[in-house]
């Protein structure tokens, strides 16, 4: 009986290792991943591009009326047009959101207390921690280093050319 006991719980703990094993040959259905639309696009234009490119190429060979490459021409440069268009608005979009969840940010960090005081960015003129390095909008150096750098060390404090 304990050989048995044994038999089976041996069998059970190999089936409990070996189960991620065996199971990953099936995928699980899950949330597909968002689609990137920006990506998308960039693809929608190379496709363009190549297609201008061989229309090009047909119509230096021969291969292609004088009209026909005219009339498909135009209408790639349309479908290019809109294309950029397309980019264009996605990319405001997304530096909107970006702006809007930059000062819902700057906003939370003054309410708990983190942020004490403010300034403008000299670049893209939006209002950032004072304490900052950088602008988190612009990614620029913030002007008050160059000021901070210039005023005379206070006596407790080695300037950096001191230390």
């Amino acid at each position: 009986m304990p050989f048995f006991l044994g038999l089976v719980f041996a069998f059970f703990a190999i089936l409990i290792l070996a189960w991620p094993i065996l199971r990953r040959g099936r995928s699980a259905p899950g949330p597909e991943s968002p689609p990137d639309a920006l990506g998308e696009i960039a693809r929608l234009r190379a496709r363009i591009y190549d297609d201008i490119k061989t229309l090009a190429l047909d119509y230096e060979l021969g291969n292609v009326p004088a009209e026909e490459y005219n009339a498909r021409l135009a209408a790639f440069r349309l479908e290019a047009a809109r294309a950029l268009r397309d980019q264009e608005q996605l990319q405001q979009a997304q530096a909107a959101l970006e702006d809007d969840l930059e000062r819902e940010t700057l906003e939370l960090r003054k309410s708990w207390g983190s942020v004490s005081e403010t300034m403008l960015c000299e670049v893209c003129d939006k209002e950032v921690d004072a304490r900052a390095a950088l602008c988190p909008r612009c990614e620029l150096p913030l002007g008050h280093e160059a000021a901070s750098r210039d005023k005379p060390s206070t006596e407790g404090e080695a300037s950096w050319a001191e230390q």
